[in-house]
């Protein structure tokens, strides 16, 4: 089912809970999975919306889809209690949310991170991941921590001028 996306900063600035990792074959946790996965593929045709997090959609359990096209084949990618373990490198990159429609800013994100989460099925995954997955998974990893976009923009600058 297409839910409505949450633009509300307070709705977004909540944290989010890690799924209980008995809990992710449930019944419970594959309705929200599913409804990520058909809201996502609403937004990626009017906004070109290639992530989202729980949040985004009023649930907030750590659950980020990922839209990966390869080819014309186009694949969901389900990241469940995502961690960032280890980070490297640094790069500014352009981005955009549909939680803050047409609006784009420059954020800083590491070039490479060491992640673990489990996938849909509940198994644990540890990988390295490079190139533009990086910056997606930051920035739904943010949405759990309740960081928006905007609000991480700020915090940078504020590093920046302290520097």
């Amino acid at each position: 089912m297409i839910r409505d996306i949450t633009y509300s900063d307070t709705d977004l600035s909540r944290k989010s809970e890690d799924v209980i990792p008995e809990d992710i074959n449930s019944p419970k946790v594959e309705s929200i999975i599913n409804d990520m996965i058909d809201t996502l593929e609403h937004y990626s045709v009017q906004l070109n919306a290639i992530g989202i997090s729980a949040c985004q959609i009023g649930e907030y359990k750590k659950i980020i889809v990922i839209c990966r096209r390869i080819g014309f084949r186009r694949t969901n990618q389900v990241f469940i209690n995502l961690k960032i373990l280890e980070q490297y490198g640094e790069i500014n990159s352009e981005e955009g949310c549909i939680s803050l429609p047409n609006r784009f800013y420059v954020i800083k994100r590491p070039k490479t991170i060491k992640v673990g989460y489990y996938n849909r099925q509940g198994k644990y995954i540890e990988e390295e991941i490079r190139g533009k997955l990086v910056q997606i998974l930051c920035h739904e990893a943010d949405h759990g921590d309740g960081i928006t976009i905007k609000r991480r923009c700020i915090q940078q600058l504020r590093e920046d001028e302290e520097r």
